[in-house]
């Protein structure tokens, strides 16, 4: 696994580029408190490769970016992904395709999940953690 940080609109579209990938993890981060903020930073991640491509340092949202995430034949999934789509329409019009949330699998994995959170909230990263690596230990 190669991790790249991207501070650079001149980094970006020769990183990935030459990414094929039909699906990538997605995850979005920004400063809540004291104030919101927009998305400061968008990880990005393959089966080789985390990208960190650090937004909030970039004179424009680079392109090529733009590109996979409002390809609606590119799977991205991820933890509350809807939020971090959300975001990302609101802070840069970035109009987000074909985003799977992380629990809803986890859930079709293993339909005996047991969580104390209500039908409408999501399960917590490490729950689902919890519960695939016992799955894959017991089978």
């Amino acid at each position: 696994m190669h991790n790249l940080f991207l501070p650079s609109l001149k980094n970006v579209n020769a990183s990935i580029l030459h990414k094929r990938s039909n699906t990538f993890g997605l995850d979005c981060e920004w400063r809540a408190f004291p104030t919101h903020s927009k998305v400061s930073l968008l990880q990005l991640c393959d089966l080789s490769t985390i990208f960190l491509f650090h937004i909030c340092h970039m004179e424009t949202f680079p392109v090529v970016l733009k590109s996979i995430l409002e390809n609606k034949n590119v799977i991205k999934f991820g933890c509350n992904i809807r939020g971090d789509g959300t975001k990302l329409l609101k802070d840069y019009a970035i109009q987000s395709q074909n985003l799977a949330e992380l629990s809803d699998l986890c859930i079709q994995v293993k339909k005996d999940i047991s969580t104390s959170t209500s039908s409408t909230k999501k399960i917590a990263l490490h729950r689902m953690v919890e519960v695939l690596v016992s799955k894959i230990q017991v089978n």
